[in-house]
């Protein structure tokens, strides 16, 4: 069993994060209707309730897991805020008693007509993201010393090839009989801290070495330099 562990095939067992891929790809089909329904929104203030309205599809597709239907509803008003906070303004958006009024409404429709189960363990973590999301928007822009903001950027290149490697190492990895023996016997948060800095970081040296050699064209389409 020891093993088996180092056979190639074990490293599918930690692709199952690339559903997220299929949900963005649902996501990016939708997005020129989305966009032209929206911008046939000449009211800023419809346009807005629109947005916290979104959060009524989800439940209506909760149960359909072909081509990751379901994430793509659940995610949908994520994207959409960005939208309106890009058509609008921050200022405009939060400072409106409209956006409040509407998302207040949905919460409470969603609590009403939702089953208890499917609002306590979906809806409420859905809520609580789209609002993490609203206190990141709310972040004012720094300036970033030059040295940092390279680094940044390298960050920034290789963030998708760190998206694909990350899981895999993880699964390799605690599939190891030695590390988990080190894990199980560690601090529970020294060893997360450990695992995500030398996951973080190898997976981020894997992709600077796939980018710097174009080998990542094969798996995400990185254009040839």
């Amino acid at each position: 069993m020891f093993n088996e562990i180092y056979k190639p095939v074990s490293l599918l067992y930690g692709i199952c994060h690339l559903w997220f891929l299929l949900m963005l790809f649902g996501l990016f089909i939708m997005a020129p209707f989305l966009w032209h329904l929206m911008e046939r929104i000449k009211s800023d203030r419809l346009a807005t309730i629109a947005v916290t309205a979104s959060f009524l599809f989800y439940p209506i597709f909760h149960n359909v897991n072909l081509f990751q239907i379901t994430k793509v509803f659940y995610f949908l008003p994520f994207f959409l805020i960005g939208y309106i906070l890009q058509r609008r303004g921050r200022k405009e958006v939060y400072s409106d008693s409209i956006f409040w009024i509407s998302l207040v409404l949905v919460v409470i429709l969603l609590f009403v007509v939702c089953p208890r189960t499917l609002f306590i363990d979906k809806i409420i973590r859905e809520l609580a993201s789209f609002i993490v999301i609203m206190i990141v928007s709310l972040i004012p822009n720094i300036n970033i010393p030059t040295r940092i903001r390279g680094v940044m950027n390298n960050f920034s290149e290789n963030s998708m090839g760190i998206y694909l490697i990350h899981h895999v190492i993880i699964s390799y990895v605690v599939m190891m009989p030695s590390v988990k023996h080190l894990i199980d016997h560690m601090n529970s948060y020294v060893g997360a801290l450990l695992m995500f800095v030398s996951v973080f970081i190898s997976s981020w040296i894997f992709s600077s070495f796939l980018n710097k050699y174009n080998l990542t064209r094969f798996l995400i389409g990185s254009k040839l330099k």
